[in-house]
């Protein structure tokens, strides 16, 4: 759905001191729409989906998909090894890309 500036509430979250970022808030109109529309298509392409698929799907979660993976690798008695640093110097992430 187009829509204009006008049927849209913006708002500016704040990043940092100096950037902002434009948020849309959608309208109760805009809703409406967008789950009439999902209750149409969502079941066209739900049934295009892999049964082991979890990604953005309804009734469905990351912790399901762990579990799932879990669960085939104790049923085909794979081993598991995990070195996790729990420093907390560790634990921010850099935002530089290395390509």
């Amino acid at each position: 759905m187009i829509r204009s500036d006008e049927q849209t509430s913006r708002l500016a979250q704040v990043k940092s001191s100096t950037e902002q970022r434009p948020l849309g808030i959608p309208t109760v109109r805009d809703r409406v729409v967008q789950a009439a529309l999902r209750l149409v298509i969502e079941p066209i392409f739900e049934s295009d989906f892999h049964e082991h698929s979890y990604g953005f799907r309804p009734g469905r979660s990351a912790q399901q998909a762990a579990g799932a993976v879990l669960g085939r690798l104790k049923a085909q008695r794979l081993l598991i090894v995990a070195d996790v640093d729990r420093d907390k110097r560790s634990s921010t992430a850099s935002r530089t890309s290395g390509c």
